[in-house]
């Protein structure tokens, strides 16, 4: 009834490579792990939802995806999350299926820790980055999951959730 397409790998940010540096195979990866895993997922629980009357999946993309900063192959395949998301919430519809994503912002992960320690989203974007004095865990992100998964959400589909602490609305600074 459920599915949660849930990875992401960010290789650019680890290593604060451009993209003229960006190996094709980390490009691949990056899209592969990013991107053509939700559409493999989608394309094999779709069918097994259809013959069950239903279902409801959740894509997780980032706010990554609307606005990139550093990472282009990764900003590149979370917009292809957020495009697919909302195509194959058009394609199935009719099936009793909702499809959304959620764009996860700065998060208290190892690799957020990581990248914030390494300086990278100081390089990207100005000092304060989101309005909340927080970041976001791991709980903020499994939540709105639940929501979209539940039945609560009945009437959502094809929409992207920013659960960033307000980050996509701040004006992000790009440098030169």
């Amino acid at each position: 009834d459920l599915l949660s397409n849930n990875t992401g790998i960010c290789l650019e940010a680890r290593n604060s490579t451009r993209i003229v540096d960006l190996e094709e195979k980390d490009w691949d990866f990056t899209m592969d792990l990013n991107l053509k895993s939700t559409y493999l997922c989608c394309k094999y629980v779709i069918p097994e939802m259809i013959k069950a009357g239903g279902g409801a999946i959740v894509n997780i993309a980032s706010i990554a995806g609307h606005k990139p900063a550093f990472s282009a192959a990764y900003g590149a395949a979370k917009a292809g999350v957020i495009a697919l998301t909302q195509s194959v919430a058009m394609q199935y519809a009719d099936d009793n299926i909702r499809v959304n994503c959620i764009c996860p912002g700065p998060m208290k992960t190892p690799t957020g820790i990581m990248a914030n320690r390494l300086g990278i989203y100081k390089q990207a974007q100005p000092a304060r980055i989101r309005m909340l004095e927080r970041l976001g865990e791991a709980e903020d992100i499994a939540n709105a999951a639940v929501f979209l998964l539940s039945e609560d959400s009945s009437f959502i589909t094809g929409t992207q959730l920013n659960v960033d602490g307000g980050s996509i609305a701040m004006t992000v600074n790009i440098p030169p």
